[in-house]
């Protein structure tokens, strides 16, 4: 049995016994890998698109010189792990690097299967840090809740959760329409959050998939 906890941009999401759970698409989010997202004539290629990180004057995907979205998008350094290419942030943040310039401060999404929420879920209980499991075909993976997405918008994963569940991992032209299953457990977040080792994240799901109801 389940509840209905709400409608987000078409797609139900409903409560499986201490579950949130939704059935979709997934869009691929590169948000957190060092090399997401590339400065123009650079000549350097970025993961995703930059326009998906904003514009001048109005940046809500790159850390910036003064933290608001006004300022100038910050370049990594020799010193960094993909030198020319612009930090890219993740809502959920490393308790262990706090300068907000190094990108090792932020989950990266090529490496670690992650979802992103739309506030809708945050509103209802859905923390940063919190555990899920996501489900496409024969495929399952475990994840952790490290970004917010667009309010409306359900479905979005990272580059790691895409490749692990064979669906194509590119943020410009990948991800899938229909049948990902995502299951999130509120409250299930680390102490700390962030960081967590991936084999951590899977033993936990692991352990929350053995309790989940039948139906």
């Amino acid at each position: 049995m389940s509840d209905l906890l709400a409608t987000i941009g078409g797609i139900p999401v409903r409560r499986f016994g201490l579950a949130f759970r939704w059935v979709g698409g997934l869009a691929v989010d590169a948000d957190g890998a060092p090399d997401a997202y590339a400065p123009p004539g650079s000549g350097l290629t970025g993961r995703d698109y930059l326009g998906n990180a904003g514009r001048p004057g109005d940046w809500w995907g790159l850390v910036t010189d003064d933290g608001t979205p006004h300022g100038s998008p910050v370049v990594q350094g020799a010193g960094d792990a993909c030198p020319g290419y612009y930090v890219s942030p993740t809502a959920l943040v490393s308790r262990v690097v706090s300068n907000q310039r190094d990108p090792r401060r932020y989950v990266d999404s090529s490496r670690v299967p992650y979802l992103a929420v739309p506030p809708e879920l945050r509103t209802l209980g859905v923390g940063l840090g919190d555990v899920a499991l996501v489900e496409y075909r024969d495929q399952w993976s475990p994840a952790i809740v490290a970004d917010v997405g667009p309010r409306g918008k359900i479905g979005e994963g990272s580059i790691a959760l895409a490749r692990a569940l064979g669906i194509d991992p590119s943020p410009k032209h990948g991800g899938c329409g229909a049948g990902v299953t995502c299951t999130v457990w509120p409250g299930t977040a680390g102490h700390p959050p962030w960081p967590r080792e991936v084999a951590d994240v899977l033993a936990q799901v692991q352990g929350l998939r053995g309790g989940l109801p039948v139906g």
